[in-house]
């Protein structure tokens, strides 16, 4: 009866161990990048002439997130690096065409953090994409125009 007993513990424990291997999940569930924009200028925001670099990123699972370094040029001004604006989009950023961009989030300098932007508030905005490059001019005061290139 003994032997039976020992023989039972060994099993389980046997099967137990099979147990903890096979629950291993190797999966990553997390979304997929599947294209990249990026370009840097020069321009003036709000007054204060400031170099720019911008990160587009679009995820498979239909959300962006733009990431944004400015820093003022000769100047004591604070620098801004981090998210700027994350949300979803409609359309296929991987090719020419308009994707549509809706931010839900977007930096708050006076809370500095990113912060909801109501429902009532968030606007559709188009991100053209030709030959692999996009133009973004509504960041600076006047006529400047960052160029943003596919990775």
């Amino acid at each position: 009866m003994k032997s039976i007993l020992k023989f039972l513990a060994a099993v389980t424990l046997l099967v137990a161990s099979f147990g903890v291997i096979s629950c291993s999940d190797d999966e990553d569930d997390s979304p997929s990048v599947i294209a990249t924009y990026y370009g840097a200028g020069v321009g003036t925001v709000d007054g204060v002439n400031m170099t720019v670099t911008m990160t587009t990123k679009f995820y498979d699972d239909k959300e962006f997130v733009v990431d944004m370094t400015m820093t003022a040029v000769g100047e004591t001004v604070a620098s801004y690096s981090g998210t700027f604006f994350l949300g979803t989009y409609t359309g296929d950023p991987t090719k020419d065409g308009t994707v549509q961009m809706t931010s839900t989030k977007e930096y708050d300098f006076d809370q500095k953090k990113l912060v909801d932007i109501p429902t009532s508030e968030r606007e559709e905005e188009p991100f053209v994409i030709s030959a692999g490059k996009v133009e973004i001019g509504e960041i600076f005061d006047g006529d400047t125009v960052i160029t943003l290139q596919k990775q």
